[in-house]
């Protein structure tokens, strides 16, 4: 009878032990899981009351969250840096340009100046020579070295394309500018009209309200007693200054060789040439005034 009272009260005394167990067992796996995930980084905040479904979840949601920060945050830092690197190799790949076609740019433009400097030595002697022949004459070489000018940007820069940057471009083209509207001058001291006017032409393409041109162009117009067209010249370069003294000098001339033109026309005594020593007049034009003035 002792034996079975002492049983049962071994028995009571372990009476809830394995529930307690079990749940101290199920607090103690959770708060490992909870230790685990603060040592990877989680943020999680100890859960006492959520079962072990519910914790995974949480788990899961939390670490796919801070995965898709990560993600975030890489990429961002990729992109600062494709950004840092691209912009100092660009620099340095337009630093290498410059100093690649300088040498070669730079000697081609000296070989043209060339040229253009011998035209215009010869000009300045035709414009001091007193003998109209001799001044016609060195007008002649001066027309010849502009040309020769001309040939060598037209074959190295048009046909061959040896400069085909922006910058090189606008450089030859203002210096085709220059070497035309010399080679309208020069031809202009020959009573070269036509020429003259195909050079006046070429330089107006480059620049439209380039006074020199309309001035020389309209000198090679009144030549050829194209008086109207000339006048047009004259006027437009007026309306862009109308300070322009020689605009306002040849205007008056032309005007007035437009009605003595006129009168002889209407008296029938003009003969029909392009002569410019049937009028000495016209064939003076190009000797004196801005048509004479080198534009460098």
């Amino acid at each position: 009878m002792e034996a079975a009272l002492k049983s049962r009260k071994g028995l009571s005394a372990f009476k809830g032990y394995g529930s307690a167990r079990g749940s101290t067992a199920e607090r103690e796996r959770l708060e490992a899981r909870m230790e685990e995930a603060r040592k990877d980084g989680l943020n999680l905040r100890k859960l006492d009351t959520i079962g072990q479904e519910g914790y995974e979840e949480k788990v899961e949601e939390e670490a796919r969250q801070q995965a898709e920060e990560e993600e975030e945050e890489e990429s961002e830092d990729e992109e600062e840096e494709e950004e840092e690197e691209a912009t100092p190799e660009t620099e340095v790949v337009e630093e290498e340009e410059e100093e690649t076609v300088s040498a070669s740019f730079v000697e081609f433009v000296e070989s043209v100046e060339a040229k253009k400097k011998e035209g215009n030595l010869a000009f300045s002697k035709a414009c001091a020579a007193s003998d109209g022949d001799e001044a016609r004459i060195l007008a002649m070489d001066a027309g010849i070295f502009y040309l020769d000018a001309l040939d060598l940007l037209d074959k190295e820069a048009t046909k061959e394309k040896r400069f085909t940057r922006s910058k090189e471009l606008k450089e030859l083209e203002e210096r085709r500018l220059l070497i035309q509207l010399n080679r309208a001058a020069a031809l202009n001291k020959q009573s070269e009209w036509k020429l003259s006017l195909r050079a006046s032409n070429a330089a107006l393409l480059i620049d439209k309200n380039n006074a020199k041109a309309l001035y020389r162009r309209a000198i090679a117009l009144a030549g050829l007693r194209k008086f109207a067209d000339a006048e047009g010249d004259l006027n437009r370069l007026l309306a862009l200054d109308a300070t322009n003294k020689d605009a306002k000098r040849q205007l008056q001339k032309v005007t007035k060789e437009k009605l003595k033109y006129h009168d002889k026309k209407v008296q029938n005594v003009i003969r029909p040439t392009n002569d410019p020593n049937d009028n000495p007049a016209i064939a003076n034009w190009g000797q004196t005034g801005a048509s004479s003035l080198l534009s460098y």
